[in-house]
């Protein structure tokens, strides 16, 4: 493909392979050819590079590849998926939200493509979420722990809706308390950061469990087995 028609008869020929954005891309450089056509003059030297890169997105081998990803989605990706979305759906700004939302209307049976997975699963926070999930547990149920004095368990219990904020003066009663583990991975990870797993503790001489970071745990010196 070598003129600028041959490019936009191509795309027009995979046109249902293009993504949303992309689609609206082609159409433009094609209204814009079209009309330049009619007046004797042709795509700017930038449009043309633009319109060779959107040929080589979507080449041949590249759509083998886009399908071959599709056919052999699994289980396996749709959790790393849900993980993934569940942290960006708690952010914000709350990023990558129409993939999100893609994974969050149909955990067990979204089928995301390449771009989109690539896009929010591959990138340098979703791979510290994922390494936190992959982290031996420092606890386990019905074993005691201590909260510790610089402890942030506000944030753990902050209302998870986007852009709320912690109540820091709720990590204050619970310095230094000593707590018993009651569910181990109680809450998704929405932490990048060392010793994000979340624990549902009850604090000794407390009515109701709270939630708390590992970071925000350590264990009980002196306890007795």
């Amino acid at each position: 493909m070598s003129t600028a028609q041959e490019m936009l008869d191509y795309l027009e020929s995979v046109r249902e392979e293009l993504a949303p954005g992309d689609g609206q891309f082609f159409l433009s450089l094609l209204w814009q050819h079209n009309n330049k056509k009619e007046r004797g003059s042709s795509l700017s030297e930038s449009q043309v590079f633009h319109l060779k890169r959107l040929v080589s997105k979507y080449s041949a081998s590249a759509l083998i590849d886009k399908r071959n990803f599709r056919d052999n989605y699994s289980d396996d990706h749709r959790l790393i998926a849900l993980r993934c979305a569940r942290y960006y759906d708690v952010q914000y700004p709350r990023y990558y939200g129409n993939i999100v939302d893609k994974v969050l209307n149909s955990p067990e049976n979204h089928v995301l493509e390449y771009s989109e997975y690539n896009k929010m699963c591959n990138n340098k926070y979703a791979k510290k979420i994922l390494a936190a999930y992959d982290e031996p547990k420092k606890f386990s149920v019905g074993q005691m722990a201590q909260i510790r004095a610089n402890n942030r368990v506000d944030i753990a219990n902050k209302n998870r809706d986007p852009g709320s904020y912690a109540n820091r003066s709720a990590r204050l009663g619970v310095r230094n308390k000593v707590c018993m583990i009651l569910q181990v991975d109680a809450l998704p990870i929405t932490r990048a950061a060392k010793g994000a797993r979340i624990y549902k503790v009850l604090v000794i001489d407390e009515a109701s469990p709270i939630f708390a970071h590992e970071s925000d745990l350590k264990k009980v010196r002196g306890l007795k087995k």
